[in-house]
Parts: C-alpha cells; structure tokens; sequence
C-alpha cells in the first residue's frame, strides 16, 4: 500500500505554469546586450557581440527553472546573469579610462559613455529588483510588501493603500535613474547594508563615467 506524501515532499515539489515574474529582467537583459553590441569594440576589452550572446544562452535555463517552479534555482541564475552584466560595465568602464590604446574623438567617446551610463542605470535597477524582500517572486506571494531594503513613499500611504501595493521593475527603474543623474535616492530611502553597498557602486560608476571620461575627451 503506498503511504501518503508528508507536507514537507509536496513542498519540495516543483510547481509549474507560475514562471511570469522575470519576464521584465529577461527584457532588460536583451536591451543590455543590444547596447554592448553597439558599442565600439576598439573601445572594449573584446568582442561586443559577447555579452549578446551570453545572455540569450543563459536566459533559457533561467526560464526553463523559473516555468518547472524552480524560483531558489531561477533566482540564482538571475542574479548571476545580472552579476554578468554588472562586470561587464565595470570592465568597460575601467578599458575607457585606460589613456593607453585607442583614442577616438571627444564626440565619439562622449555618446559612448552616454551609452555606457545608460547600461549602468539598467543593470543596477536589475539588481535592486533582484535582492529586495527576496526578489520578485517572493513579494508577488506575500500578501503585504515589507522591506528591510528601501523604504518606497507608498509605504508612507495609509494602511488600505500602502497594503495593496508592491513595488515593481519601474520603481527600481526610477531608483537607479535618481542615483546616477543625482548621486544620491530622492524619494526611497536605502535601509539595508547590501543595498547600501549597491547604490555606492552604483554612484561610484557613474561618476567615474562624467569625470574619468569626460576628461579624457576633452583632453
């Protein structure tokens, strides 16, 4: 006779038909790797259709673990893919500000930067989409969205309307936006040490993008 299954085995248990949660990131990290590939590749440290490539390849398995219900599994290769594309601004960064190699003009260099900021702002909104309340699956499930990342000016509302709403990829969007046009949150305060962390590299990227290669244009 077989025995039932515990509570604890059906937990354990895949859950299919639920993986709709990353399709904003998927969208993102496309737009990512279409900016690489335009960028010019006397200007990086290899082939821009690289991370294109990478990211399309990754992103199968991504949603193959997010569709069987794998979410610990999926949000692993998340934040890897976005690790991925957060090492490749800073490595073209830092191959930017190198004053060796090749040297275009001021106005090449000025939209290739302007390019390359776009990407920072994208990839770090991926990563505070990513590590708050425990990414995005985890804050559709709860009933209520919590914190101990940022502090959103929705959650100041009153207890009807701050109950009802969660954050979504046009939050953390808006985030990054302000941290790089302003060096600082405007109207999300950053609670947690991790995500501290975060928006220092974050300003640190960006203001080595305006002043490290702003200079080298101009000079």
């Amino acid at each position: 006779m077989r025995e039932p299954r515990s509570k604890g085995s059906q937990e354990e248990q895949p859950h299919l038909g639920r993986g709709t949660w990353r399709w904003p990131e998927a969208i993102v990290l496309m737009v990512l790797g279409i900016i690489y590939a335009t960028l010019l590749e006397d200007l990086l440290p290899g082939p821009s259709w690289v991370p294109l490539v990478l990211l399309a390849v990754l992103l199968g398995p991504l949603f193959y673990a997010e569709l069987r219900g794998y979410y610990h599994l999926s949000r692993l290769l998340g934040l890897g893919l976005i690790s991925l594309a957060t090492i490749a601004v800073g490595a073209i960064v830092l191959d930017y500000a190198s004053p060796l190699g090749y040297k275009p003009p001021p106005q090449v260099l000025f939209s290739q930067a302007a390019i390359i900021w776009i990407a920072n702002l994208l990839t770090f909104s991926l990563l505070y989409w990513e590590i708050d309340s425990g990414g995005p699956e985890r804050r559709k499930t709860n009933t209520s969205y919590q914190s101990e990342d940022f502090l959103f000016p929705q959650m100041s509302q009153d207890q009807g309307n701050a109950a009802n709403w969660s954050p979504g990829l046009l939050d953390y969007l808006f985030l990054a936006f302000n941290q790089s046009a302003a060096f600082s949150p405007t109207d999300t305060a950053v609670l947690s040490r991790r995500a501290k962390i975060l928006t220092m590299s974050q300003t640190s990227i960006s203001l080595l993008i305006v002043v490290v290669l702003a200079a080298r244009a101009v000079s």
